[in-house]
């Protein structure tokens, strides 16, 4: 019998492998594979994501938030490539990005590579 750790990383596997299957782009946000998977820790989801990453099965992207309507508007696939001001097309104005309000982190499947 799995105990907990083992539980949500057979959890995620299960999750990472349709995500990847899929012929279409599939993608789903950081906060969605947490509570879907139940990791005891972000830094413990974030572990094991990167060994997805890094087999090539999934790829991480940055995606930065509209503040006036929530909707993506800037994907990057570093972080670092995210410029520090951002031109809202939907608000018709540029802002400056706060990662902690104005990011989300996406995973994709390997088939969007």
């Amino acid at each position: 019998m799995f105990d907990a750790m083992e539980r949500w990383k057979a959890k995620l596997e299960e999750l990472i492998n349709g995500l990847a299957a899929h012929a279409d782009v599939r993608e789903l946000e950081f906060k969605r594979i947490k509570s879907i998977v139940q990791a005891p820790s972000s830094s413990a989801l974030i572990g094991e994501l990167n060994k997805y990453v890094e087999a090539g099965t999934i790829k991480t992207i940055y995606r930065v938030l509209s503040p006036t309507t929530g909707g993506g508007i800037l994907e990057r696939r570093s972080v670092t490539d995210i410029p520090r001001e951002v031109y809202d097309t939907t608000a018709d104005r540029k802002f400056v990005v706060d990662p902690t309000r104005d990011m989300e982190i996406v995973y994709q499947g390997r088939r969007a590579l």
